[in-house]
């Protein structure tokens, strides 16, 4: 604008050429200053499209910001439910230790205790045997074979009906895992699943008493069994009772929940609002011949298979999740596995 006024000046102090000289300097002078500025248009022009560019860099803002708080959400739930899913892997890998032996053709073989799945109206719950949650080698209560439940066999034959049994002179550094999930039990050739509770008798000298009793699922009362029975860790879906039309819930092990928040606040997952809509077992048969194979159906119960040609197990589980501001998340993870001690070399290979 300085050069603009100098300019001006300039021309009205010259007047060399009369009167046609002012008009032209006047002329000159209309045409330096509208060249000195913008038009209201050009004006327009400019505002729109820097409108334009600070809309398209605000949008990019927003969907970077968007994506980044998405894949953190997926990055935190992922590792939650991967978490649960290596764990049920875990005890997948050892199930039917010391139960079943699928190189041996002899009685003392039971590969039904080693995995069982049961349903009810349609929600299945996963029983692995589980030799670890005592390792010591006890000498039971009188009247019954010497223990090998707790180590190396992982089986107790429960040879006379009963509702309590002792293991006795358990030295007091050994420490039962309280949270043992049920009992196996085979009787007269099918499977039950009984409920377990573990007290600790007396502590005195060094060694302790350790009480079992067995128990009714649906009464909490003394229930007695006899036959075959196997400690046993129990996966299961609780359904959130907070609501009816709520249709999801979370995944426990034995009594702990291992996938899905508390719908009461307690434990959420970064708000993320981890819930488990599904949790389904399917297991993969062969024909005994490694040639062919089938899957049971879909929740329902490994009751009347076979558990000798047992070639996979497929665990499955479905889930939802909140990202703050953005909505409701829908998806799912699988694992596969092939229970080692369960297994027969070669069936794994079967079509």
């Amino acid at each position: 604008m300085a050069y603009c006024a100098r300019s001006i000046e300039r021309r009205q102090s010259y007047n060399g050429y009369g009167e046609m000289g002012q008009v032209r300097s006047k002329s000159v002078e209309l045409q330096q200053i509208r060249a000195c500025g913008f038009t209201i248009v050009e004006m327009m022009v400019s505002v729109l499209i820097f409108g334009f560019v600070i809309a398209g860099a605000l949008s990019f803002f927003v969907y970077q910001s968007r994506m980044a708080m998405e894949s953190k959400a997926a990055k935190i739930v992922g590792q939650s439910v991967n978490s649960a899913l290596r764990m049920i892997n875990t005890d997948l890998l050892h199930a039917g230790s010391g139960v079943a032996d699928p190189l041996s053709g002899s009685s003392s073989s039971y590969p039904e205790l080693g995995l069982y799945v049961d349903s009810k109206d349609g929600i299945q719950s996963l029983y692995i045997n589980w030799t670890g949650f005592l390792d010591y080698d006890a000498i039971p209560s009188e009247g019954l074979p010497v223990n090998s439940i707790f180590k190396n066999r992982g089986l107790m034959d429960l040879r006379t009906p009963v509702s309590v049994f002792e293991i006795r002179f358990v030295p007091d550094s050994v420490k039962p895992n309280r949270d043992i999930g049920a009992l196996l039990v085979r009787t007269k050739g099918s499977v039950l699943v009984e409920n377990t509770s573990i007290e600790v008798l007396e502590r005195e000298a060094g060694i302790q008493t350790l009480l079992f009793k067995i128990l009714d699922k649906k009464t909490g009362t003394p229930k007695t069994v006899s036959g075959q029975v196997a400690p046993a860790v129990v996966y299961k879906w609780v359904k959130n009772t907070d609501s009816p039309l709520d249709t999801s819930g979370r995944l426990f092990r034995n009594e702990v929940p291992i996938l899905g928040d508390d719908p009461k606040g307690k434990g959420r997952l970064g708000g993320y609002e981890l819930k488990v809509t599904k949790f389904q077992v399917q297991c993969k048969f062969s024909d005994g011949e490694g040639k062919a194979a089938y899957w049971s159906p879909e929740n329902g119960s490994t009751a009347g298979f076979n558990m000798k040609n047992l070639r996979l197990v497929r665990v499955t589980v479905d889930f939802t999740w909140k990202v703050p501001h953005l909505g409701s998340r829908r998806s799912s993870s699988s694992i596969d596995v092939a229970p080692r001690a369960m297994v027969r070399p070669g069936v794994q290979n079967a079509k």
